[in-house]
């Protein structure tokens, strides 16, 4: 069974995934339903393919999950905290 401890890791580990410039930049591609493959995230932020591969594997199973479709795979966020987090910074006003 988890501990409360366990989950506050499993948070801290998300923050810093989030904390990340380029991932956060991806992750507001994917913002706050949108479903891409890497081929649209790439047009769109304008990074070198293996980069942001390698930036979703990081993500993948805490903060996104995919589906294949075909021969593409697709990305998406699936963690209902990350998405409340990014709501947060998008929307905050100074």
């Amino acid at each position: 069974m988890k501990t409360h401890l366990d989950y506050l890791e499993e948070d801290m580990e998300m923050m810093k995934l989030l904390g990340n410039p380029t991932r956060f930049r991806i992750l507001c591609e994917l913002y706050p339903n949108n479903t891409y493959n890497v081929s649209e995230i790439l047009r769109s932020l304008d990074l070198p393919q293996a980069y942001t591969s390698q930036q979703l594997s990081k993500m993948r199973g805490n903060i996104v999950d995919s589906e294949r479709r075909g021969n593409e795979v697709y990305y998406f966020i699936k963690n209902p905290k990350a998405k409340a987090i990014m709501e947060i910074l998008l929307n905050y006003k100074n």
